[in-house]
């Protein structure tokens, strides 16, 4: 992207064989130079599957997975072309980063209202762990929608997409298909500089809508963290990770350095420091220093939709004391490498929990973000996650798509247009436990069609 790809917060105010498949597999699979490359298709079923991109079900109401589940036929058929070349790129005239800042709740209509669906439901809370969670391994169903209305035709679109979950330790990917109107030319699928996965669109035919849909089948396992008299002093880990003359860095140190500095979102600055030290006095494990800091986000700011917007700067968060998900990671994260901790923004989802004796909706849940702190050990070092927005260490309830430097490095669908002008924006995400998928996409469907 050039300099120019800012965040265009207008329209938003701060979102093969396997049973489990949403799709069979013959669906059109394409990259700039034709049949998806071996090192990618050897992937397939052991780590991310490729991303999908279909037609999508023109009558499938919004919010809803247009297959409505295992065993459509909604695919493109196998005599598509699949010989795609790559077309000259777009003049960039419009350019946005098509997916506001992640909000805890987000149905459909505007985005920027941030309204709880369960909102006469004085317990409701986007806390996770409302209702016990025995299992150690969870798999979600989730329906992540994109509606973009433009004021004026788009001749020309590229976008860059970033809705597939990464494969990790505790995280494996077992399906995800990328549905967009209209059909587009798949530039190429492949991992970003911080290793996540994207897929690259062009699309040609003129448009006034543009519409994605990804549907994921995710398996979530229990993360095991250590204890925190186990790490080191983090003043220990301060000194590992700045700058010796004549001392070469080891290199999970050297990948963990890009996450120190200042980034187009966070800011290191010394009044965030000082108020990051009371968490970490002398001598403390570095981890009882997160756990604390991550605690005083979480008490002494305010969850509010309306206090930010997608441009608000982290430091006029830390006076109001007030944002959204977003907001808090930003600040933890601007804390963290005043004091010269390595830490990274991760975007992804959280299961939430509708009030007692109320059924899930659709497109109630939204995108969620948190960040993940580097401490180093002997082994190379380990990366452990913490939610300031909630007060806890990740686990069983939080899907993770990526990571990167800040927001801007992970925005879910980011582009540029010829065209288009002013435009309006419908977002609806849904994080379904496997055991519900049914109940909630069929009641919801049933009532919508009444």
């Amino acid at each position: 992207m050039s300099p120019a790809d800012k965040d265009d917060d207008s329209g938003a105010d701060p979102a093969d064989d396997d049973p489990m498949t949403m799709r069979p597999p013959s669906v059109l699979e394409r990259t700039a130079a034709g049949p998806m490359p071996a090192a990618l298709e050897s992937r397939r079923g052991t780590a991310r599957p490729p991303s999908t991109v279909e037609r999508p079900n023109e009558s499938a109401p919004f919010g809803f997975p247009s297959s409505f589940g295992p065993g459509s036929d909604n695919e493109v058929g196998e005599g598509a072309d699949s010989d795609a070349t790559t077309p000259p790129p777009p003049h960039a005239i419009g350019i946005h980063a098509t997916e506001p800042p992640p909000t805890r709740f987000t149905q459909g209509g505007s985005p920027s209202s941030g309204r709880d669906p369960y909102e006469n439901d004085d317990e409701h809370t986007a806390a996770f762990l409302r209702l016990p969670i025995p299992p150690a391994t969870r798999t979600y169903a989730v329906v992540h929608d994109t509606i973009y209305t433009y004021e004026h035709p788009v001749s020309l679109s590229r976008q860059i997409v970033r809705l597939a979950p990464r494969s990790l330790p505790y995280q494996e990917c077992r399906s995800h298909v990328l549905k967009v109107t209209p059909e587009p030319e798949i530039l190429a699928v492949m991992e970003d500089a911080f290793g996540n996965p994207i897929t690259s669109l062009f699309i040609e035919p003129e448009h006034t809508t543009l519409k994605v849909q990804a549907e994921t089948w995710v398996e979530i396992k229990a993360r095991e963290y250590p204890a925190d008299d186990d790490t080191p002093p983090w003043e220990e880990v301060r000194s590992r990770l700045a700058y010796h003359a004549a001392r070469p860095p080891q290199a999970a140190d050297l990948e963990a350095s890009r996450y120190l500095f200042e980034s187009s979102r966070v800011r290191n600055k010394r009044e965030l420091a000082a108020w990051t030290l009371s968490c970490f006095p002398a001598g403390r494990p570095v981890l009882a220093g997160v756990r604390a800091l991550m605690n005083r986000i979480h008490e002494e700011l305010t969850f509010d939709p309306k206090a930010t917007t997608v441009s608000t700067p982290v430091m006029t968060v830390f006076e109001l004391k007030r944002g959204v998900c977003q907001d808090f990671a930003h600040l933890m994260l601007s804390c963290l490498r005043s004091i010269g901790l390595a830490a990274r923004y991760v975007s992804g989802y959280l299961l939430t929990h509708p009030p007692p004796g109320r059924a899930r909706l659709v497109g109630a849940d939204a995108s969620h973000a948190w960040i993940s702190v580097y401490i180093p050990d002997d082994a190379g070092g380990v990366w452990v996650d913490a939610d300031p927005t909630n007060g806890v260490f990740p686990s069983l309830e939080h899907v993770t798509l990526g990571w990167g430097r800040d927001y801007d490095d992970v925005i879910p669908l980011r582009g540029v247009l010829l065209g288009g002008g002013d435009h309006e924006l419908e977002i609806a995400v849904t994080v379904a436990p496997e055991d519900d998928y049914d109940a909630v996409f069929s009641a919801a469907r049933a009532s919508s069609e009444m």
